[in-house]
């Protein structure tokens, strides 16, 4: 097999030679045999565990352990490729940046827009000089009891055009 030397070669011999054992050349990519997680992860059984072979790769590569909420992800776009040129550490949220999103999870975050919108920066002015109690407000608004009091206490819509803006009503 051929591969970029300098990356292959910090693989530890052991890992390398099962890694081998289990991989296809196709093109530059080496293609996982094995089974693959989601249909996209390459998962293998190594001294008895269950690894995931591309976050093992990355770490040997760099030496150093991909971070919590990072994952190892592939340069090209095979879904079984394992080649140690072709993976990098990515945070999930670079990864799935971009993303399709399923029509119902769009119009999920459409409603959750919708609710956030509801109010506008006069309306938080008015829910905050006034002396009715959180429920009445709730009501007035259309928005939540709960909401209503995050925007009183501050919570929400903190005002950020005044440097001094909660500081007296944190103190009483």
């Amino acid at each position: 097999m051929t591969t970029n030397k300098k990356r292959i070669d910090k693989l530890p011999p052991e890992f390398r030679t099962w890694l081998e054992e289990r991989v296809t050349q196709v093109d530059a990519c080496w293609e996982w045999r094995l089974s693959l997680k989601d249909g996209t992860q390459p998962q293998g059984k190594f001294n008895g565990n269950v690894i995931n072979v591309r976050r093992v790769i990355v770490e040997a590569c760099t030496g150093k352990p991909i971070p919590r909420g990072w994952i190892a992800a592939c340069l090209c776009s095979h879904p079984g490729c394992v080649h140690p040129s072709h993976l990098f550490k990515q945070s999930r949220s670079q990864a799935f940046k971009g993303a399709e999103f399923s029509p119902i999870h769009k119009v999920n975050l459409a409603k959750a827009a919708r609710r956030r919108a509801i109010l506008t920066i006069d309306d938080v002015r008015a829910i905050r000089a006034s002396e009715k109690t959180v429920r009445q407000t709730a009501a007035d608004f259309g928005i939540s009891e709960s909401h209503a009091g995050g925007v009183i206490r501050g919570r929400f819509w903190r005002d950020y055009e005044n440097p001094f803006a909660g500081l007296m009503r944190a103190a009483s």
